[in-house]
């Protein structure tokens, strides 16, 4: 569907992923799907990452702007307070 693609490409240049992506993409897409991609240096299209938690949704090729503003156009103060107490539930 889209045309992104997303990888981690440490493994490529000869050094080991930093803290933040080790913190942060477990969390996101669970401990094999990060071991995946990052021992592989592997890099996957737009279906896989949906598939494995890494996007939260896909949109076809040029349709990311108008996704954008759709979400935009959403009480902002609400989607604020929402985003707040998500983040202080974790």
């Amino acid at each position: 569907m889209g045309d992104a693609q997303f990888g981690s490409a440490f493994g490529r240049v000869g050094l080991a992923p930093d803290c933040a992506l080790l913190w942060t993409l477990p969390r996101r897409v669970g401990l094999g799907a990060t071991k995946g991609l990052v021992l592989r240096s592997a890099v996957v299209g737009a279906d896989t990452a949906l598939g494995v938690g890494l996007v939260d949704s896909v949109v076809a090729s040029g349709g990311a702007c108008e996704r954008a503003m759709d979400l935009a156009a959403r009480a902002p103060l609400v989607l604020a307070v929402t985003k707040r107490l998500l983040a202080g539930s974790a």
